[in-house]
């Protein structure tokens, strides 16, 4: 049986703590501007595309052999939760 975690709340609240105590495989918008080895780099105008390709992410995850998924958002805009 596969579940998928949906964690929401404010920047800060330990979103990523708790999903990464539930699964190793967590995803989330804020990693689409983490470049690895590189500084966090927030763009507010591409915040779409990045909750887009978070969502693709997830997707992919739950068609895989992945159990256990977890999203840490803020959700804090409704378009960004109802896919």
């Amino acid at each position: 049986m596969k579940v998928l975690y949906i964690i929401r709340g404010l920047p800060g609240s330990g979103k990523t703590m708790l999903a990464y105590k539930v699964t190793n495989y967590c995803f989330a918008a804020d990693d689409y501007f983490t470049v690895p080895g590189c500084a966090y780099g927030f763009d507010p105008s591409q915040l779409k595309d990045a909750n887009e390709w978070c969502r693709r992410n997830v997707e992919l995850a739950m068609i895989s052999s992945m159990h256990d998924i977890a999203v840490h958002n803020t959700f804090s805009q409704r378009w960004e939760a109802e896919p």
